[in-house]
């Protein structure tokens, strides 16, 4: 850190583009977790403002290899589900169904919604 007229300035800051990646916005920091209610807790994680950090896998059975940005859209996903009470989750992707496992975080297979009738 260095002062400069008076107010402290750090000096890696002014590397800094400034562009953050996909459009991304610079948010306020998140407040502590230990001083928020339970009920509070609760429901920003059924909002999906929450996240466990708990990553999806894929089943060693399932031949399906999703790329990092779409595990962790889906990991928010399965945060959600979880947080609302729901042990498995049916999860739309590109017009395709997978199913998940939120006790092991396991993409376990294929949903088949036309044979299902969820799609004509």
């Amino acid at each position: 850190m260095s002062v400069e007229n008076g107010q402290r300035v750090d000096p890696l800051a002014r590397l800094a583009s400034g562009v953050r990646p996909d459009g991304a916005e610079r948010r306020p920091p998140t407040p502590p977790v230990e001083g928020r209610s339970f009920d509070h807790l609760l429901d920003a994680a059924r909002r999906g403002e929450l996240r466990s950090g708990r990553e999806l896998t894929v089943s060693r059975t399932l031949d399906y290899a999703p790329d990092e940005a779409l595990l962790a859209r889906l990991a928010q996903a399965a945060d959600a589900a979880e947080a609302a009470g729901a042990r498995r989750a049916l999860a739309l992707v590109g017009g395709e169904g997978l199913t998940i496992d939120l006790g092991t975080r396991t993409i376990e297979g294929r949903a088949s919604l036309a044979s299902a009738g969820l799609i004509g």
